[in-house]
């Protein structure tokens, strides 16, 4: 007697959560160190450009170099008021909402004003200290200087990139006669 074959259908193939795939990724890669295997890199790699918002805010490399800082140059409430004020500059600058170039330079703009903060810091300590104020002016000045170049190059993109609409409107005048006014209104 031959057994009946029964067709079942196949198992729905649940698409895979990359959020929870860059998680789990990343406490592996994180649990294992220097121990790590490059394709567990490579495939955390492809997951975070595949799909950059499923990678959390706090994962990106310069918002966590600032954080650090942050909290190197503070403690308590002025760390707390520190972070208020990165996460209200990126809201300001419009870091979420800007283009991939400027978000580069908005995402600079924002850790080399948090720098400047912590070099001021230090030249006020080495003037009250009266030791290393040379030092601490040199790496103020040039860290002004880079701050300064960023926010130019930001302004300077943001010109470039901003979109013009002509405006026309037609006035009509006692007696019939109509005027015709054209011009480029900027956002």
């Amino acid at each position: 007697m031959e057994k009946k074959k029964t067709l079942t259908a196949p198992k729905a193939i649940e698409p895979k959560d990359p959020e929870k795939e860059l998680q789990k990724l990343w406490g592996k890669l994180t649990k294992a160190g220097d121990k790590a295997k490059g394709e567990d890199f490579t495939r955390f790699r492809e997951l975070a450009a595949e799909n950059p918002s499923s990678v959390p805010a706090w994962w990106a490399a310069m918002d966590t170099m600032r954080r650090n800082l942050i909290s190197k140059m503070s403690s308590g409430g002025s760390r707390a008021c520190l972070l208020a004020e990165m996460d209200a500059l990126k809201v300001e600058l419009r870091l979420e909402q800007a283009p991939p170039m400027e978000r580069l330079l908005i995402d600079n703009i924002i850790t080399l004003k948090f720098r400047m903060v912590y070099v001021e810091f230090g030249y006020n300590q080495a003037l009250t200290q009266g030791a290393q104020v040379e030092y601490w002016d040199n790496l103020l000045t040039t860290t002004q200087n880079r701050f300064l170049k960023a926010v130019e190059c930001l302004a300077r993109i943001r010109k470039l990139g901003v979109s013009t609409t002509t405006l026309q409107l037609n006035i009509a005048q006692a007696g019939g006669q109509q005027i015709n006014v054209a011009g480029d209104i900027t956002n």
